[in-house]
């Protein structure tokens, strides 16, 4: 009987110290920061592309590079995809 007083009071007195991690970091450099950013989107032959505000241009360059490949890279894999590629930027 006093070897489960003593299991029990022993492991009480560890469950009282046992505390969470605290998610209210107020500043530091492991604080989450961001910027409310807005998605754009526009959709060419094959593919969707999901862009920022003020990246529409790179999106445009980088989705007429990849309509250019596309049909060289869908023959060297041997695969071609059933719905549009999503592309996000």
């Amino acid at each position: 009987m006093k070897r489960i007083i003593y299991v029990s009071l022993l492991i009480m007195s560890f469950a009282g110290g046992v505390s969470a991690q605290s998610t209210r970091e107020e500043f530091g450099k492991n604080r989450v920061q961001h910027k409310n950013l807005y998605w754009r989107f526009f959709s060419s032959e094959n593919f969707d592309i999901y862009f920022y505000d003020g990246g529409e241009q790179n999106a445009r360059i980088a989705a007429e590079f990849m309509e250019e490949e596309f049909n060289r890279i869908t023959d060297l894999l041997g695969y071609a995809p059933y719905a549009k590629t999503k592309i996000f930027f």
